[in-house]
């Protein structure tokens, strides 16, 4: 597994056990889930500029945008907090949800492009994301012990579906790989056959042939070389 690969598991694992958190531990001793959707969304850029650091694909900065949205995200959530916290909240996480869902649609038409398999992972994931996320806004109007179960859930679900992607180029190049070990003995060995009836019919080519003249002088030669037999007339007898 290359370094990119390690670096996002890693990094959707942590989200992961910060969704686990919320869901076990309501609140996390908060009594504003503002504040706590702030340090979430605070958290989420940082590993995801970290993501982007880290990574450095030529022109590809989904994790960059996805950085911006979050801290966007996370200070929209705390400064108009103060009108109506729940709406507030829902609304943040509505606007976080859109702006991640245009970054990747540009990703999906990047893979769509190129021919690549991705798309179709992409796609799926795509759709998941923003089903869960639009239940996780819908709930967010109840207590915070809901809000912080409703946000862990979306957090869990996230870094499953962001996992997937790492995880298909990993079995994706270990398929190629194996699929290249089988098939260059089998190269080697046509390499072979094909070498060993090169020489052979070069060998053909290149060996003297018989004339005709040296043929019949062989043949001369092998009938004087015979012996005489000593053959007695009538009149002797």
């Amino acid at each position: 597994m290359k370094k990119n690969q390690i670096a996002e598991l890693t990094c959707f694992l942590l989200i992961f056990i910060l969704g686990c958190a919320l869901m076990l531990f309501p609140g996390l001793g908060f009594d504003d889930m503002n504040y706590l959707f702030f340090i979430v969304m605070t958290f989420y850029g940082l590993s995801s500029y970290i993501l982007y650091m880290i990574v450095r694909r030529k022109d590809d900065y989904e994790y960059l945008f996805i950085a911006l949205a979050s801290i966007i995200a996370a200070a929209a959530g705390v400064t108009f907090q103060y009108e109506n916290p729940k709406m507030v909240l829902s609304l943040s996480l509505i606007g976080w949800i859109s702006m991640v869902a245009i970054i990747k649609l540009i990703k999906m038409d990047y893979y769509n492009d190129r021919n690549n398999i991705l798309w179709f992972v992409r796609t799926i994931t795509f759709v998941l994301f923003l089903i869960v996320g639009t239940l996780t806004c819908v709930n967010l109007y109840y207590n915070i012990e809901i809000q912080s179960l409703m946000l862990g859930f979306f957090l869990v679900v996230a870094a499953i579906l962001e996992s997937f992607d790492p995880l298909v180029v990993y079995l994706l190049s270990k398929k190629n790989r194996r699929v290249i070990q089988k098939v260059e003995p089998i190269m080697v060995k046509e390499d072979g056959v094909k070498n060993i009836k090169g020489e052979t019919r070069a060998k053909q080519k290149t060996a003297p042939k018989k004339s005709k003249s040296s043929t019949k002088t062989s043949n001369k030669k092998a009938a004087n070389s015979k012996p005489k037999t000593k053959t007695t007339s009538k009149k002797d007898k």
